[in-house]
């Protein structure tokens, strides 16, 4: 619980997102499973940032989290290469490092439209390979337990798949905003975009009925599976208000201001429920 504690203050203090520790312990597969599916939201969080300071949106405050977010994914990048069990995974974050290096190349100039859109759909493809360090480490985690003399090693199996799941809606409270944004203001295809948009939210309760599910939930993953549900319902209803109502650009804003606040209460619920299951691995 310190630990989880420790990052929430330092969310505040700092303004922005920051690392959860300040040394380098070695980690657990889950734990690398966790950071690893951190790397898949910040992809989508940089995009959002990006878009939000290109559309004039709280500018001043997206770009300490643009900025905050780069420094989190360069440092667990690091981490994670260094910890690489196999062979696999380590090229996958070769992979990982070099599509970061061309990501880096189109954040770093100037903020407008044009860029945005790039970033839109860039933002995708290093999406899908941060996504596929996930799955090979959850393959390897699986692979681990089975070779253990357990007790209960499904037990294990599912706590692997679990943390993975809970880490996808840290990644979709960005996406759906992120995607919301693209539509509000029609960059890159509006039709790939809707497709997006959509799969984000549906995927989002799917996992949310999936972790409800879990047969090893205690009293704290129950709790915080409410407080994500609660959240959740907010923001739908706000998703509703910018991607359908009919409203003037400043009012616009305004609306897709609130929505992106909703998610960042999203982001932090779902954060901390990610390290509830990391927890029960003990």
């Amino acid at each position: 619980m310190k630990s989880t504690v420790f990052f929430i203050l330092s969310l505040l203090t700092t303004n922005l997102l920051t690392a959860t520790t300040l040394d380098k312990p070695s980690m657990t597969v889950y734990e690398a499973i966790n950071k690893a599916g951190y790397q898949r939201m910040l992809t989508q969080r940089i995009a959002k940032c990006y878009l939000t300071i290109a559309l004039g949106i709280d500018a001043s405050k997206h770009q300490r989290h643009l900025d905050g977010s780069v420094r989190v994914f360069e440092d667990n990048l690091e981490r994670l290469s260094e910890y690489a069990p196999t062979l696999q995974i380590g090229h996958q974050f070769d992979e990982i490092e070099q599509l970061w290096t061309e990501y880096q190349g189109i954040y770093n100039q100037a903020y407008n439209l044009e860029n945005a859109a790039q970033m839109l759909e860039f933002s995708n493809k290093i999406l899908v390979s941060c996504n596929n360090a996930v799955i090979l480490l959850e393959q390897y985690a699986i692979q681990q337990e089975q070779a253990k003399e357990s007790s209960d090693p499904q037990e294990h199996l599912q706590l692997s798949v679990v943390i993975n799941i809970s880490g996808h809606q840290r990644m979709y409270s960005q996406r759906m905003l992120l995607y919301a944004l693209a539509l509000n203001y029609e960059l890159g295809d509006q039709t790939i975009n809707i497709k997006r948009f959509r799969t984000a939210m549906q995927t989002l309760n799917e996992s949310y009925t999936k972790l409800l599910n879990y047969a090893n939930n205690n009293e704290e993953t129950r709790e915080q599976l409410g407080l994500i549900a609660t959240n959740w319902e907010k923001l739908k209803q706000q998703l509703l208000v910018v991607t359908v109502s009919e409203i003037g650009s400043e009012q616009r804003k305004k609306e897709l201001l609130k929505a992106l606040e909703m998610s960042e209460s999203i982001l932090f619920a779902s954060d901390e429920l990610v390290f509830l299951y990391q927890r029960l691995q003990d």
